[in-house]
């Protein structure tokens, strides 16, 4: 089939299926120990879930000591859109599972003029490099990978999404061990530019034998944006990593954090050239889907090996416009885009 008839089917299917693809994902159940399934725990259980929920919209813990916050709690079932009990093991024992309706949380925050992430966050970039014992190792597939899914568990919790990378022959050819441990910047900033997240954070962990952690941490917010750092110390890795992802949390909102303005309706066109199969197709509206701010993805034009798409954006142009110019994948050309 030719890319013209490929590209004739899609704008078919864009029509028939345009309501599905303006709807929102399921939103991410929030998890609350519970000790049975009687309807008294279970309404505790849902004031405890929203405030993990309004952690995870705002990124600030501070939001669930609010009146607001109370009110929330309290008409937690108006804002539910399911439940579920689950049972993993002795240890963590029964839990419920908790999905509100996102739409009508920030709904409710935006009229009570609280900041919010946008949907979807910003996206963290991580490295970390550790030192414990006898070893050194820059956390990858094969070394850290506990140590790696309790910092991206610990970072949902605060709404933030974390990309760690592959570690393949190119990373370990452009970044050792030496340059996320030192916290040089130049070779952190080159490295990550693949992978296009909206921020960078490197960190060195070093666990000694009592289980104490002394963390030095990088964070490269953006292009033009100052390089931070800071030291901490903790009695435990998980103390580390929520002391971490607080800063980061704390650093980042000021940025992207948003008030909600139902009647704003901000949109970016795009024109992306070097389009030349549905696979491609696919994949960039994937990676458009997955920069933060953009909430909806609308293919309107397709003319030969160009694509027309207008993006419905909760944050400012000019940080869709950066996320672009750093991606290796997208070049400017001709008042648009080309995809390599």
């Amino acid at each position: 089939m030719s890319f013209a008839l490929r590209a004739i089917c899609l704008l078919i299917l864009l029509c028939g299926l345009l309501p599905a693809a303006l709807a929102q994902s399921p939103p991410e159940a929030v998890l609350v120990p519970v000790a049975d399934e009687s309807e008294s725990v279970r309404d505790r259980a849902l004031g405890r879930a929203m405030d993990d929920m309004l952690v995870r919209l705002t990124g600030d813990p501070a939001v669930t000591g609010t009146d607001l916050a109370e009110r929330l709690r309290a008409s937690a079932g108006r804002y539910l859109a399911g439940f579920s009990y689950r049972t993993a093991d002795e240890e963590t024992g029964m839990r419920l599972a908790v999905r509100f309706d996102q739409t009508l949380l920030r709904r409710a925050l935006g009229e009570a003029a609280v900041a919010i992430w946008p949907a979807p966050p910003p996206t963290v970039v991580v490295w970390l490099a550790v030192e414990r014992a006898d070893e050194r190792f820059l956390v990858d597939g094969e070394q850290g990978v506990a140590l790696r899914d309790r910092l991206r568990a610990t970072a949902a919790s605060s709404g933030l999404s974390l990309l760690f990378p592959l570690m393949d022959l190119r990373d370990r050819r452009d970044l050792g061990y030496a340059d996320v441990a030192g916290g040089f910047a130049d070779p952190i900033r080159a490295a990550s530019a693949r992978y296009a997240g909206e921020a960078v954070l490197a960190g060195r962990l070093q666990v000694a034998d009592d289980g104490m952690v002394a963390a030095r941490w990088l964070l490269l917010p953006g292009d033009g944006e100052p390089v931070e750092r800071w030291q901490a110390e903790a009695d435990a890795m998980d103390a580390a990593l929520a002391s971490a992802v607080g800063v980061l949390a704390g650093r980042l909102r000021p940025v992207y954090a948003y008030v909600p303005d139902p009647d704003a309706g901000r949109r970016v066109t795009l024109t992306v050239d070097g389009i030349d199969s549905l696979a491609d197709h696919g994949r960039l509206e994937d990676y458009l889907e997955g920069l933060a701010g953009v909430e909806r993805v609308l293919t309107t034009a397709v003319s030969g090996g160009q694509v027309r798409m207008q993006l419905a954006v909760s944050v400012d142009e000019a940080r869709v416009r950066e996320a672009l110019a750093r991606d290796e994948r997208l070049g400017e050309a001709d008042g648009g885009y080309r995809w390599r």
